[in-house]
């Protein structure tokens, strides 16, 4: 039996952070317009850590602020919606409960291991759980799942390949087949326009700046900053070979490619502040967006020199980086093949680029620690301005 959920203009665009994306297409079901960018605001906003683990093949550089609910429970709480959140170490039990959910018309966020997904075209080593996409659709006679992930288009899962994908057991942030049923309110009739409310915009900013600020650990917010400077210094000496170039294209990756709006989410968060200066009728936080739209400037340009212009086969792994990013969110049919012949193709220059990485390694590690230094720089204005329209 197929059932396919309506689903309202789904070609018209393409997310930028995947549980913002995954949550604003359930709650456009729903007849609830919000735009990512406000999602993203309310849900924790910009952030910073520097985080490696012995399990983990190359440091994560993480420019989200993760509240303690976690994003999609944080928008849910925010904008008084009803957030069933389930976890289960039963394939079969966690794919009865999306059938069902889907069966009565109710799309379902779960997360999965983006690298075992066969749409995404990831290198399958390349693990990341932490993955949330809306399903829409089951299909039991062909065995295939429809989902909305961050590109235009529905895209088609076979089951046995998804349901790995979220009993993926691979570090970091495995899925543990979790899902998340997002419903409004049935009892309470509540526009958009009245969900917003002052109180809740203006709480969202100040723990974002407070996170940002003072935060629990020193590796996490401004002081995570210099951790990583000073950690990457010592990369020449922890990572070898591969693994050295692991590191550099994490950093292109994290920053600009993966589901971060491009530029570590500092536009978004400025759309987001230019948003809520007309909810608020504050002026202040126009200036703010600004400061985060430098902060965003700098931040790409750090990307850039991870896999700088200036070496031959880095420049050809970052373009085929970019080129992998476009099909994946331009879901044409032919997506797939396309994915899988540069991912060939990025395979086929990795040893020389790592080879070259080595060689260009000093001046590439100080280009990014000094560029690290002006990113902090920049993000202490911004958090300076942010916290002054507080004030007022």
């Amino acid at each position: 039996m197929k059932q396919l959920l309506y689903i309202h203009n789904t070609e018209s665009w393409v997310g930028k952070h995947c549980e913002t994306t995954a949550v604003k297409h359930v709650l456009d079901y729903y007849g609830l317009d919000y735009s990512e960018d406000f999602l993203f605001g309310i849900s924790g906003g910009i952030g910073f850590i520097y985080w490696y683990a012995k399990n983990m093949n190359v440091p994560f550089i993480g420019t989200k602020n993760k509240t303690r609910k976690g994003t999609i429970q944080e928008v849910c709480e925010k904008l008084n919606l009803n957030c069933q959140v389930k976890e289960t170490a039963s394939i079969m039990r966690a794919q009865r409960y999306l059938e069902k959910a889907v069966a009565v018309g109710k799309p379902l966020i779960v997360n999965v291991d983006l690298a075992l997904l066969q749409y995404s075209g990831v290198p399958q080593n390349a693990h990341f759980g932490g993955h949330a996409v809306a399903v829409f659709g089951v299909d039991q006679e062909k065995s295939l799942v429809y989902i909305l992930d961050r590109g235009r288009k529905l895209v088609s899962e076979p089951m046995e390949s998804f349901q790995l994908a979220r009993n993926s057991s691979y570090q970091p942030f495995s899925p543990k087949n979790r899902s998340f049923l997002i419903e409004p309110d049935s009892q309470n009739k509540l526009t958009k326009e009245e969900l917003i409310n002052h109180d809740m915009i203006i709480d969202s900013i100040r723990e974002c700046v407070s996170e940002m600020m003072y935060p629990e650990i020193r590796n996490k917010g401004i002081t995570g900053f210099d951790i990583w400077a000073r950690k990457m210094k010592k990369w020449t000496e922890d990572f070898q070979g591969l693994d050295f170039l692991g590191c550099l294209m994490n950093v292109f990756s994290n920053v600009v490619i993966g589901g971060t709006g491009g530029d570590a989410f500092r536009s978004m968060y400025a759309r987001f502040l230019r948003e809520c200066s007309v909810l608020l009728g504050n002026e202040q936080l126009k200036e703010a967006a600004l400061r985060y739209e430098a902060a965003g400037v700098c931040w790409v340009e750090l990307a850039q020199l991870a896999l700088p212009d200036s070496c031959n086969y880095l420049k050809q792994v970052k373009e085929t980086m970019y080129a992998k990013n476009q099909i994946f969110e331009d879901g044409k049919p032919d997506a797939l093949s396309r994915l899988l012949e540069l991912q060939q193709k990025q395979k086929q220059i990795l040893e020389m680029a790592a080879e070259e990485a080595v060689n260009h390694q000093k001046e590439i590690i100080s280009d990014l620690c000094q560029k690290v230094k002006r990113c902090k720089a920049l993000e202490q204005d911004a958090l300076s301005c942010l916290s002054s329209c507080l004030e007022n």
